[in-house]
């Protein structure tokens, strides 16, 4: 995607298995509808950092068909 581009999608942050350090399954979306088909909404997985490396994360997404991932990084630091 080229500099200064944008792209709308539907935030997920599942339910089990937030870490994505193995492959996601249907459980780890329950009562969310991952892939939108009525408004073909590009889904964006939200992921926790930590656990392994983001190769196994980013892989473990594509593979369930996300095309797009923000890892959050929670822990706390201080800067000067």
């Amino acid at each position: 995607m080229p500099y200064g581009s944008s792209f709308e999608g539907k935030l997920h942050y599942p339910v089990s298995n937030r870490d994505a350090c193995s492959k996601f399954t249907p459980s780890d979306f329950e009562n969310d509808m991952i892939f939108d088909e009525v408004k073909d909404m590009t889904p964006i997985l939200l992921i926790d950092h930590g656990g392994c490396t983001h190769y196994e994360k980013i892989t473990n997404a594509q593979e369930a068909g996300i095309n797009a991932a923000i890892l959050i990084d929670d822990s706390a630091e201080e800067y000067n």
